[in-house]
């Protein structure tokens, strides 16, 4: 990762069961040791994302059993930490969103080469559409990208995870 290459996260997410100081993960490629790479968690309230030893705390306020999309660019071109917190307006058959917070924040480039594992840590908490970008996402493209099951821009993708329908045959025992 070059201190000019950018990158996106977003995915749906719902609360199941809120405990204090419990983590819920969103995603996680960061190593603990050296301080690199990035992780997206909510706890207590707080969304913190750690961006290579960049440690953002943003105090945001979600509901339990409600479905939210985020958006997060690492801009790094313009040295700007970008978070949008979006819920579906209305009934669940819609695709308009409404804006629940939009936050910007300074942020130091950084270049990194090696290795570093992608996770996805359990916890209360229900995540689809988990999407992971090498370009930022434009804000007027958001409502299109978290309305999408299918991505046809492939070339900007480095994780996809499209939340299939499951299919259950009523003579499978599972």
């Amino acid at each position: 990762m070059c201190d000019c290459c950018n990158r996106a996260f977003s995915a749906w997410f719902s609360i199941t069961t809120y405990q204090a100081g419990m983590v819920y993960n969103l995603i996680n490629n960061y190593d603990n040791l050296t301080n690199k790479g990035y992780k997206i968690d909510f706890v207590d309230g707080n969304l913190n994302i750690n961006f290579y030893g960049q440690l953002y705390q943003i105090d945001i306020s979600l509901s339990v059993g409600k479905w939210y999309a985020l958006v997060i660019n690492f801009n790094q071109k313009q040295s700007k930490l970008e978070v949008y917190l979006y819920k579906r307006k209305g009934l669940c058959n819609t695709n308009e969103l409404d804006l629940l917070d939009e936050i910007i924040h300074p942020l130091v480039p950084v270049e990194y080469t090696g290795d570093l594992t992608l996770k996805l840590m359990g916890s209360y908490m229900s995540i689809t559409n988990i999407r992971l970008w090498s370009e930022i996402i434009m804000k007027s493209e958001h409502s299109k990208v978290l309305s999408q099951y299918v991505v046809k821009e492939t070339e900007y993708l480095i994780l996809s995870d499209s939340g299939s329908k499951s299919i259950i045959a009523p003579h499978w025992k599972y």
